[in-house]
């Protein structure tokens, strides 16, 4: 059974709700151990959520129990669900925020609807599931609970899973959305290096980035240290994406980006990498 519970979340850290989620968890189960993967995932932002999980989980190596909590339709009719995948379970909404993470440890083998039963609290918010309903599920799992027990069994064809927009390549171009911002501002791009490969754009070249209509001159790079202060670089980053970064500053601040939004790579060309344009 998994010995660990990891735990994401849109809830931040301001308000107790992590807190709270924690506290519902141990009290099922007082000797669970929790990571917190990350509480800084954009408000309600079920992609981006699961874009983090499913990065992170490929770097937990003992078999866990994933609590992950983005529910913009908490009370709703959507599913409250565990799913299996390899030696891991994962809790959460079924609403998209789970399967590409399920994807990376394996793909499901197997999964249950959550019923409201005396695993919940014995009351059981409508707008609060993370703490009334998924923390004291995920607490009984790390315990030893078969999650045959949580509820029925569901077909994991069912599963809801997110639409992704394809990145678009032709030679010398690469139109890809930002499918993850840092705290240091770093755009993590939903593709890696093959696509720019792919699309003939090779390291150390010469690249014109188009972001909300600016033209950005920069670089493909190996490390951030290869760029000098404020010129603009590509690099793949510690989870194999491509990344649009500064040196020693902000990339998306500078370039006035947020997530989701698309990014030109436009190679092949020359530039002037002193200028923003």
């Amino acid at each position: 059974m998994p010995s660990l519970v990891t735990f994401l979340s849109d809830y931040g850290l301001g308000d107790p709700f992590v807190g709270l989620c924690r506290a519902a968890l141990l009290a099922v189960c007082p000797s669970a151990q929790i990571i917190d993967l990350s509480h800084a995932v954009a408000p309600q932002d079920v992609g981006h959520g699961a874009a983090r999980l499913a990065d992170a989980v490929r770097f937990v190596d003992q078999s866990s129990v994933h609590l992950a909590v983005v529910d913009p339709g908490v009370g709703t009719g959507r599913r409250a669900v565990v799913v299996a995948a390899g030696g891991d379970l994962f809790v959460g909404p079924d609403n998209g925020l789970l399967l590409e993470a399920v994807d990376v440890v394996g793909g499901a083998s197997a999964a249950w609807s959550i019923a409201e039963s005396g695993l919940l609290r014995a009351t059981v918010s409508t707008t609060f599931h993370g703490r009334d309903l998924f923390a004291p599920v995920a607490g009984h799992l790390v315990g030893g609970l078969d999650p045959a027990e949580v509820g029925p069994e569901i077909d994991t064809d069912t599963l809801v899973r997110l639409r992704r927009p394809a990145p678009s390549q032709s030679l010398g171009y690469l139109d890809v959305p930002i499918r993850d911002i840092d705290r240091f501002g770093n755009c993590q791009l939903a593709c890696g290096p093959s696509a720019l490969e792919a699309a003939a754009i090779t390291p150390g070249t010469p690249v014109v980035l188009h972001a909300r209509g600016v033209e950005w001159g920069a670089r493909c790079v190996a490390t951030f240290a290869d760029l000098a202060p404020g010129e603009v670089g590509l690099l793949e980053d510690a989870f194999g994406w491509i990344a649009v970064v500064l040196g020693n500053a902000d990339a998306a601040l500078r370039l006035g980006v947020g997530l989701h939004e698309p990014i030109t790579i436009e190679g092949h060309v020359e530039v002037d990498l002193d200028t923003g344009d």
